[in-house]
Parts: structure tokens; sequence; C-alpha cells
């Protein structure tokens, strides 16, 4: 699988980059190509050489290959040799459990309800610092 967008933006553009190191964990297909934050289009080949394949790639904007991958059109069949090496089975969305399946929207939902939760903290401790200057400035205006 091989899924290019951003030519006009790129994600490194838009967030922190620990953000998106911590995003290659949670990747759609742990069994793909990787992961490329910047900008760039994909790219298929096909060789209908003796040994057909096809060539699937990743390319910045420049044209330089950020990622690749070469399948033997041969390969893709069940229990091909393609499938024995790269572990990539085939396998119904349904049949996978829903923590694997979903494990982008939980991650994404984690972050949400932490980034909140630490404004809301922000916030609360904010409110009560400046309750504890207005106390102590409205007491010693009594004092004098």
């Amino acid at each position: 699988e091989l899924t290019s967008s951003g030519m006009t933006h790129s994600a490194e553009e838009i967030f922190p980059m620990w953000f998106l190191e911590a995003t290659k964990l949670f990747v759609p297909n742990p069994k793909g190509l990787g992961v490329y934050f910047g900008r760039n289009f994909g790219t298929v080949d096909f060789d209908w050489g003796e040994d057909p394949s096809i060539t699937l790639a990743v390319r910045g904007l420049d044209g330089q290959v950020m990622l690749t991958e070469t399948v033997v059109i041969s390969d893709l069949r069940i229990n091909g040799t393609y499938e024995r090496e790269k572990g990539a089975v085939c396998i119904d969305e349904e049949d996978i459990i829903w923590p694997v399946r979903c494990r982008c929207f939980i991650y994404m939902l984690t972050i949400l309800f932490s980034t909140v939760g630490a404004l809301l903290y922000a916030i609360s401790r904010t409110i009560k610092e400046h309750r504890t200057v207005g106390y102590k400035s409205l007491a010693s205006v009594k004092a004098e």
C-alpha cells in the first residue's frame, strides 16, 4: 500500500517534529513503505520486461526518491515469495481487532484529551494565582 499526499503542503510545516515522530508508531499500515512528512508526490512505475514488476515510490518535490518498494508481479499471489518474505498477508479489516484497526483515532483522541486537560489545568492555576494576588493586595490596602 502506498499513500502520498502533500504536494501543496506537508505535515512537517504544520506539526512539531516530536509529534510526527510519535505518529510513526501509529501509521495506518505497519507493513507499508514507511512515512515521509515533507512535501511529496507518489509514482507507480511498471516494468513489462522478462519478469514484470511494479515500483511504488514517494518522491520529494525535487523528484528524489524518499520511499520505494519494487514488487515482482509473479510474486503477487497467495503464498507468493513477496508474501512470505515481507509477511504481507491480506487480512479482511473486520478480522482485525478494534484497538489495532482504530489505533490512529485512539492516538489522536489521547492527544486531544491530554491537550485539553493541560489547558484546563493551566487556566485553573492562573485563576487561582490571580485570586491569591488579589486578596493580598486587598489586605495590604485595608492595613494602611
